[in-house]
């Protein structure tokens, strides 16, 4: 695993972001430093990582690992992010970090994969999401899935076929209860922010109206007219849309609120499934 720890100037403890990018996405996606940047500059220990078989290679830019991409199960980037924040609980990513002010801002299945980590991680106290899924591989053909043995996705940018092979498809199937997001949320108590653009031809904002209706009054829901998938933004990243713009200062409201006061100290997570991180 490969990341990033942004820090502000200074000393203290600081509130925690731990940022999970979505699929076919990198730490070093478009928007994802400049958010970091911005959180940090804001009082927050920023961080950003690449989940361990998204594909991207030792440069951090490339997809010359496709080979690790096609395993990657919803599973895997899970126990990653429970990685990330045991690594956190325990100090291996520095002592500026305060373990009991840990939230998470996730896009696209990165979102529903941050929601799956605050239902089973009790350290995590706020989960802000951009773009998120309510349901993983939503619409894919499960029956072309098992005839081939894999399913192939185009990286519109890049021009690469990016396949998954069927384990991915099993490990949905196997883990269809722990991965059912509308069930699962009204668990969550914990507050949650939910941004979604009106124009996501991605992921249709409905997935983040569905969300916020199961978190049962918990979740803040707010649409941008007129925005996208990521708000504007493109790889390389140029200048921040007036869209993503309004995305970040709803977001670092929200973090402001509620992840910054000190909660109980944490608990490791009662499934014992997390584990102690390799240092991004």
């Amino acid at each position: 695993m490969r990341g990033d720890v942004h820090l502000p100037a200074g000393k203290g403890r600081l509130p925690v972001v731990v940022i999970c990018h979505g699929f076919k996405g990198f730490r070093n996606w478009g928007f994802f430093p400049w958010v970091a940047e911005r959180l940090a500059a804001a009082g927050f220990a920023a961080i950003r990582f690449d989940f361990s078989l998204n594909g991207i290679g030792e440069d951090g830019q490339t997809f010359d690992r496709l080979d690790l991409f096609t395993r990657n199960t919803v599973t895997r980037e899970l126990g990653d992010l429970q990685r990330v924040l045991a690594a956190v609980r325990g100090g291996e990513l520095g002592d500026r970090l305060d373990p009991g002010r840990i939230s998470l801002l996730g896009h696209s299945l990165g979102g529903g994969v941050s929601l799956l980590g605050a239902l089973e991680d009790p350290s995590v106290h706020a989960v802000a999401t951009w773009a998120s899924v309510a349901h993983f591989f939503h619409g894919t053909d499960a029956g072309l899935w098992k005839r081939q043995g894999h399913l192939d996705f185009l990286n519109a940018r890049t021009g690469q076929i990016m396949r998954l092979d069927y384990e991915v498809f099993e490990d949905l199937q196997a883990n269809a209860a722990r991965y059912d997001l509308l069930t699962r949320l009204p668990a969550l108590r914990i507050p949650v922010l939910l941004v979604h653009g009106s124009h996501d031809a991605s992921v249709g904002p409905e997935a983040s109206e569905s969300l916020a209706r199961s978190l049962e009054g918990r979740g803040t829901l707010h649409i941008l007219p007129g925005a996208g998938h990521t708000f504007g933004a493109v790889h390389p990243f140029g200048e921040p849309t007036p869209e993503l713009e309004e995305a970040f200062r709803v977001t670092l409201r929200f973090l402001q609120k509620h992840a910054s006061a000190r909660t109980h100290p944490p608990s490791p997570p009662a499934s014992g499934r997390g584990s102690a991180a390799q240092r991004p």
